[in-house]
């Protein structure tokens, strides 16, 4: 498939989904626009209050994503457990269409911090607070819907070291030499996992002009680590 069909193809795809959310949804089809998405997934607006995504794999169209359907339903039950265990907003779920590969939740207010400067220490004082709520959730408060990720401490915290480096010479000395001490003690791993995002980045935090922290998106790859 050449470029010129690739675009047609995905094109037209884009163009059934949206007509099959405003059946299913019962919304007019211009109130349906692409968002966009990651290598995860592919979502849409639904006018201004609901967000429709697709996981990769999955096709609106013939039903048939059995290999998706599981990781949809698991990320709604992560969704129902996080809602009402955060201190900001998370997405909703208003519905599963697990056969189809689509989760269907509520809209976050504000605009993500990809590619953004962050708006100052407040905001960072939110995160860490947030952290902290989504750390202190019992796996068992999941029923089993979250599965383990046993990527080693250490390599986290070599990528960390990395990532400290082009940002060090814009923190307080202190606060360098504190992170550079903590990423040089790793400690063991242990038989003890915590509940986390498992993609804590810009792109899945929303602030809204003033700075304040609006919400959390995107639990796909939720885990116990």
């Amino acid at each position: 498939m050449d470029g010129a069909d690739a675009t047609t193809t995905a094109t037209s795809g884009t163009a059934e989904r949206r007509e099959w959310l405003a059946e299913l949804l019962g919304r007019p089809g211009e109130t349906i626009v692409p968002l966009g998405g990651g290598t995860d997934h592919a979502a849409f607006a639904v006018g201004d209050d609901l967000v429709a995504r697709f996981a990769r794999g999955g096709d609106a169209e013939d039903g048939e994503p059995a290999d998706v359907s599981a990781e949809v339903e698991r990320e709604a039950a992560v969704l129902r457990v996080v809602a009402v265990r955060l201190p900001v907003p998370t997405p909703e779920v208003a519905e599963v269409h697990a056969d189809r590969g689509l989760l269907v939740t509520t809209r976050v207010a504000g605009e993500s911090l990809l590619g953004r400067d962050l708006p100052s220490l407040a905001t960072a004082d939110a995160l860490a607070e947030v952290l902290a709520a989504v750390h202190s959730i019992e796996a068992a408060a999941f029923g089993g819907a979250v599965g383990d990720d046993d990527f080693p401490l250490a390599a986290f915290a070599e990528e960390a070291k990395e990532h400290l480096a082009p940002v060090g010479s814009r923190l307080p000395a202190a606060t360098r030499r504190a992170i550079a001490t903590a990423l040089g003690d790793v400690p063991e791993e242990t038989a003890t996992a915590t509940f986390v995002h498992n993609d804590f980045g810009a792109e899945h935090l929303f602030t809204d002009a003033r700075g304040e922290l609006t919400g959390v998106i995107d639990w796909a790859d939720a885990a116990l680590a």
